[in-house]
């Protein structure tokens, strides 16, 4: 004997179970049950796992939150532009990506950034290692001190 699955809820058989259930379409986790589980089963003629299960995915569900050291990583507008930023690869220029990563840290003391992001971030704008290093050349101050000699 083989068992059929029973078929797929359409959103107004979950919508009419929850209405039953909680008088809402969104219940919270901590929300009243008005009518018990077998009678909705019996009403719309629904198996009374499938009635169940929909009542409890609707009131199972949390809100995910990002713990601090995912929002310390993630970063804005800002830290992107200054990373990208001429200046700052100047002078990071014969900075490894490592010492990179802790300049930034220090910069933006709430952020953080791992060797590997910021790789990543460097792929994404098209900075490559022979951009970074064009900009390391002499300064004025070495120039003069060179024709002085």
């Amino acid at each position: 004997m083989v068992k059929k699955n029973p078929p797929r809820l359409t959103a107004d058989q979950k919508q009419a179970i929850l209405l039953l259930r909680y008088r809402t379409t969104r219940p919270e986790r901590t929300a009243p049950s008005y009518l018990a589980l077998k009678p909705i089963s019996t009403i719309l003629h629904l198996p009374f796992n499938q009635v169940k299960r929909v009542c409890q995915r609707t009131t199972l569900k949390k809100k995910v939150r990002k713990s601090k050291v995912q929002l310390a990583r993630q970063l804005q507008e800002e830290h992107d532009s200054f990373l990208t930023a001429p200046a700052t690869l100047k002078l990071w220029a014969g900075k490894t990506l490592l010492q990179r990563s802790i300049l930034f840290h220090r910069h933006f003391p709430a952020k953080f950034i791992s060797a590997t992001s910021l790789c990543r971030l460097y792929k994404k704008h098209k900075i490559k290692r022979k951009v970074i290093t064009r900009f390391k050349g002499a300064t004025e101050d070495k120039i003069m001190e060179m024709l002085q000699w």
